[in-house]
């Protein structure tokens, strides 16, 4: 729905143009009232005009909200289905030290689209009270990447003894985005009028999750 300024404009403007249409009325049977007419149309012109601009504005704007909001929650949806979707050549668990199990994804998270918006500013179109929930949740995906891949070059390395520390971190930010990617993905949905992923997936359907 467009804010209350843009309604509170094209409603200004509906009554201004019935009022001067009102006003040259008398003036439709008129055939020497050229001059008038020409009035009237210059008077509309500067009235219609400035509508137009802000609603082609706000169409604008909710276009690129949906835009980010979508590509956000597509790469949201991507983590989550490599956190819980059953990939088990992904799903890894250690043993360490102390008989417990670190459970972790074997599997590098997306997050180009998140970092694009970033440095563009252009994710100053979510809404202020949902950007720290997004942030945060980024930053668990960068998190979880940064341990993944500290852990792929110490296991690289012949002879190198990895601390259960690193399996343990790794296996809590998992959790952590298994807790708190679902809760955003709805907020998203909910707040910007996103379709689920399925239905955003049978809109691409040359689309794959990329593996990494």
């Amino acid at each position: 729905m467009p804010p209350r300024t843009t309604i509170a404009a094209a409603a200004a403007v509906a009554a201004g143009v019935a009022a001067i249409s009102a006003h040259f009325w008398r003036y439709l049977w008129c055939g020497d009232c050229l001059a008038e007419w020409a009035s009237f149309v210059t008077i509309v012109s500067l009235v219609v005009a400035p509508l137009w601009y802000l609603l082609k504005r706000e169409t604008d704007r909710r276009g690129e909200v949906a835009t980010i909001s979508s590509s956000l929650y597509m790469e949201l949806a991507d983590a989550l289905d490599g956190l819980v979707g059953g990939r088990h050549a992904d799903l890894w668990a250690v043993r360490m030290g102390d008989g417990a199990h670190a459970r972790f994804v074997n599997l590098m998270f997306n997050h180009d689209i998140y970092d694009s918006l970033i440095h563009s500013g252009r994710i100053n179109a979510v809404r202020a009270e949902h950007q720290q929930h997004v942030q945060d949740v980024f930053q668990l995906v960068k998190d979880h990447n940064a341990s993944l891949k500290k852990i792929r070059e110490m296991e690289s390395i012949k002879g190198c003894e990895i601390d259960d520390g690193h399996y343990r971190h790794l296996g809590w930010t998992d959790a952590e985005l298994r807790r708190r990617i679902p809760p955003l993905m709805e907020v998203l949905k909910e707040a910007y009028n996103v379709p689920d992923a399925e239905s955003l997936r049978r809109f691409d359907p040359g689309y794959s999750r990329p593996r990494r």
